[in-house]
């Protein structure tokens, strides 16, 4: 069994950080993505503390360079592999035991990548290469460490209850911290929760109750040119609660709401690059609220 520890640790915007666990998830909601990110880096081993510190099994990541090897990370802002074919540029970024031909078959499969993998990796999409940054995070051998950011943030239900089967087995003998601002992955994940306030200040554990969100939180509102079209792609992503559409003279618009800004966003990232849609822009559906209370013009 490993232990994860963290004792008053600062690193801006992240103040006063104290955490401690064994084998198991502790799932962390955020409030903005910033503290979220830096604390996901810190356990990474990708960024020193400026005060406190962070150990494994008594170790830190900083002084014992190979214990880095025993972790898997998902970071925020994962970078695209270097290199000409796909198959090529991972096994020369995995550790030397998973550098196999097996191994990377493996992994590309557990990516849904199998198909790619003479693509060249600048050529994947954003939601590709989160796929493969976690296939490869899960993957890690004799893991002692995975700090996951944003784990269940894929539109496929099918990829997302693998990764959750995934996360259920290896919690049995390894520490995980997950973080994310959907209260709806939060919820799924399970295990310990606390909160990650915008101001880096960590606060819990908290009882379950206090994430479950029954109604959409955020919400944005898209200018394109075939709102029922994109509006159907909308409403079958994981990500949206709530999707209406409307066109007025030769505008179009598609409202679409859900439980947190990074999940909608994703959502509509995700629906515009499925259907091709033109779209011309995306503001906040507050905006089209207030119009509608005021008795006004909608935006």
């Amino acid at each position: 069994m490993h232990q994860l520890e963290l004792s008053n640790v600062w690193c801006a915007p992240l103040q006063g950080v104290s955490l401690r666990t064994g084998s198991g998830c502790v799932v962390i909601v955020y409030e903005s993505e910033p503290p979220g990110a830096t604390l996901i880096n810190l356990l990474a081993g990708l960024t020193r503390p400026t005060r406190g510190a962070i150990r494994v099994d008594g170790q830190s990541p900083h002084q014992a360079p190979a214990l880095r090897g025993h972790f898997g990370t998902l970071l925020a802002n994962e970078e695209t592999l270097p290199g000409g074919r796909l198959d090529e540029a991972l096994g020369r970024a995995l550790a030397p035991q998973l550098a196999t031909d097996a191994a990377i078959s493996a992994i590309l499969a557990a990516a849904d990548l199998q198909e790619e993998r003479s693509k060249h990796p600048t050529l994947l999409s954003y939601e590709q290469r989160r796929k493969l940054a976690l296939s490869i995070a899960l993957a890690t051998p004799a893991p002692k460490l995975l700090a996951l950011f944003e784990p269940l943030m894929f539109s496929e239900p099918a990829f997302r209850e693998r990764v959750m089967a995934s996360l259920v087995e290896l919690a049995e003998s390894t520490p995980i911290v997950s973080v994310t601002a959907s209260a709806r992955d939060a919820t799924a994940l399970g295990g310990t929760l606390y909160f990650l306030s915008s101001l880096g200040i960590l606060r819990g554990p908290v009882p379950v109750d206090e994430v479950r969100e029954p109604e959409a939180k955020a919400g944005f509102l898209v200018e394109c040119d075939d709102p029922a079209r994109l509006a159907q792609a909308l409403s079958t992503q994981p990500g949206v609660s709530d999707v209406r559409w409307f066109e007025e003279h030769t505008l179009g618009l598609v409202e679409a709401r859900g439980p947190d800004i990074f999940s909608v966003s994703q959502a509509i990232a995700n629906a515009v690059l499925d259907t091709g849609s033109n779209v011309r822009a995306v503001r906040s559906a507050r905006r089209l609220r207030d119009a509608e209370h005021a008795g006004g013009p909608r935006p």
